[in-house]
């Protein structure tokens, strides 16, 4: 199976930490963020109001912690659009104050927001 992709799945009662886990467990597979200047982490916020419907900014800031463990120096940035907050006449910076995306950047000196 050359071409062959690893899949790891994880369960715990802590999100940050479960993702990080997973991420250690295809690590195999992630060898080419080496060579990466900047890596995006491109969450998905399709609502405005519901969390359920939009990435954990916990599970983000797993992501953003395996990076820096495995690949420290990495510049990240955590890109997003949000078509409903463009709908309801918001911005996308809107939608990371509101579930809290904000403080990575503010936590994290070398990751940036970006909509």
């Amino acid at each position: 199976m050359k071409n062959a992709k690893l899949v790891s799945l994880v369960k715990g009662q802590d999100r940050k930490q479960n993702i990080i886990k997973a991420l250690g467990l295809i690590g195999p597979d992630l060898k080419n963020i080496k060579s990466a200047d900047n890596i995006l982490i491109k969450p998905n916020l399709t609502d405005i109001k519901k969390q359920a419907a939009n990435t954990h900014v916990d599970a983000v800031e797993g992501v953003i912690e395996f990076i820096q463990s495995h690949f420290p120096g990495k510049k990240i940035t955590v890109g997003e659009s949000s078509g409903s907050a463009y709908y309801r006449r918001m911005s996308t910076e809107d939608v990371f104050r509101s579930f809290g995306y904000d403080r990575l950047g503010d936590k994290y000196s070398n990751v940036k927001l970006e909509s």
